[in-house]
């Protein structure tokens, strides 16, 4: 190409060259003490396509302008030596910025990597190809129309492929130049317009309501109205129209307070929102103090319903005594029957009568005979003492019993005797 057609103007693809680039900007920054290095690849790669796309077809310039990237990157924004480019082209950066940026140290083993990778003599060379900043996506796109008639997984003739390919030539050259469909991106909610919020009363107290209704443009395509106030309120409704009352809608603030309202809603349609409507203030004041009424008829069903009380708990208090002065009397002069045993009694097997009320089970096995008085010393066997004539005597040992059991040897039930207490 060189030597048979000097006239033509060789150009590589930026994209190829920066490609290249970035795999050696990789390769270093994995290396031990590059790794500040990692963090402005992308930098020096974009650097690379602005150089190509700002150099105005000069080979100079462009060179120029690539290496300044290695004093950019140390916050050296200007230098001598140069003949055309001398100083960064980016604004003056302010003190919040510097501070943020990962500054190479100069002389660094990252910076030093840098400058061998920036200063590379094959690369400085095909710099002066990129003079015109071309690109192969034209020619990358036929080829791509021309896979679609012609795919290589099938086998053709050279007929087929012949006229294959100015079947692809044509439908290149006849849309190559056609306008492209261009995409609009629209911020959110900036396609509808804000909707207009009316507050009434505007004045109120405490317990007063206040109604908010938000006007949108399209009423019928509107989904939700939402409102917004500054004291924390936000609810949303359909009919955009709501009724709130002033404690709601005070929430945390104190009174007096002025709450501000706005209101947005959404379509059917689209997820986004719409603006904010203008805000409205809402003033809510103190109200009068309130005082607890009560009509005839309420006063009339009121003191009945006390008196009830008051008669309940005095009848309460007085069955309650009278119980408790029965159960002293019982407990204080209680009876107990007594019964008297022979001398000659065997201990063991005490023979008392059994009142009629004592039931004997009879499927039982084991049976207990007991005594409800002490025994009595110089007393011979066991005698049931009446408990009233000790009543006097201790008034504490009175309620204390002495309790005998025996387990009766005979098997047969008929010949054992209860005792009842």
């Amino acid at each position: 190409m060189r030597v048979n057609h000097p006239e033509k103007s060789h150009e590589f693809d930026p994209w190829h060259v920066a490609k290249g680039v970035s795999k050696k900007l990789n390769a270093e920054g994995k290396k031990k003490g590059c790794e500040e290095l990692g963090s402005w690849i992308t930098s020096v790669i974009n650097h690379l396509w602005w150089s190509a796309q700002t150099c105005e077809g000069d080979a100079v310039l462009l060179k120029e302008k690539w290496i300044s990237v290695i004093h950019h990157i140390t916050n050296r924004h200007d230098w001598p030596g140069n003949r055309h480019y001398h100083q960064c082209a980016h604004q003056p950066l302010d003190e919040e910025t510097q501070r943020s940026k990962l500054w190479l140290k100069p002389g660094s083993e990252a910076h030093n990597a840098l400058v061998k990778i920036v200063m590379d003599k094959r690369l400085l060379k095909d710099l002066e190809h990129l003079t015109k900043c071309v690109h192969t996506t034209t020619l990358e796109v036929y080829h791509s129309m021309y896979l679609k008639y012609l795919p290589k997984r099938t086998h053709f003739g050279y007929d087929v492929m012949l006229h294959g390919s100015m079947l692809a030539a044509l439908d290149h050259n006849h849309n190559v130049n056609r306008e492209q469909v261009c995409i609009h991106f629209v911020a959110k909610g900036q396609d509808l317009s804000p909707p207009v919020l009316t507050v009434e009363p505007s004045v109120i107290t405490e317990r007063d309501s206040v109604t908010l209704h938000c006007h949108t443009p399209n009423p019928a395509s509107v989904s939700l109205c939402f409102f917004s106030a500054t004291s924390g309120l936000d609810i949303y409704s359909s009919s955009c129209q709501m009724t709130v009352r002033g404690s709601d809608l005070l929430e945390s603030l104190s009174l007096p307070a002025e709450v501000i309202v706005q209101c947005y809603y959404n379509t059917s349609g689209k997820q986004d929102n719409s603006p904010y409507s203008s805000p409205q203030t809402v003033t809510i004041q103190i109200g009068p103090p309130t005082t607890l009424m009560m009509t005839e008829a309420q006063n009339i069903l009121v003191k009945p319903v006390w008196w009830l009380v008051v008669l309940l708990a005095v009848c309460g208090l007085s069955v309650g005594s009278v119980l408790l002065s029965v159960l002293r009397a019982k407990r204080a002069h209680g009876t107990n029957t007594t019964y008297n045993v022979p001398q000659d009694t065997d201990p063991n097997t005490v023979n008392a009568q059994v009142p009629d009320s004592c039931v004997m089970p009879l499927e039982s096995d084991f049976y207990s005979l007991i005594s409800s008085a002490s025994p009595i010393e110089g007393m011979s066997g066991f005698e049931m003492v009446d408990q009233e004539q000790r009543q006097s005597d201790d008034q504490q040992e009175r309620d204390m019993n002495h309790l005998y059991a025996t387990i009766p040897d005979d098997s047969n039930p008929e010949s054992v005797v209860y005792s009842c207490i």
